[in-house]
């Protein structure tokens, strides 16, 4: 997952990242589909990512 801040779309900038795929985790996969599959921001002080074999990461808003 990475965020950027575009507040100058001219300019973006990488505010925060976290990796979501760990090949060691015991429920991966070989499937083509790993890590985080999606994502939601809905303004409430967090950002929600969903991973197919960790199950969902709460973040704070950078």
């Amino acid at each position: 997952m990475r965020v950027f801040d575009v507040a100058t779309p001219e300019s973006p900038r990488e505010v925060a990242s976290f990796n979501t795929f760990d090949e060691f985790h015991p429920r991966s996969t070989d499937s083509l589909y790993q890590g985080a599959i999606g994502m939601r921001v809905p303004g409430d002080g967090a950002v929600y990512v969903v991973d197919l074999s960790r199950g969902l990461f709460v973040f704070e808003e950078p």
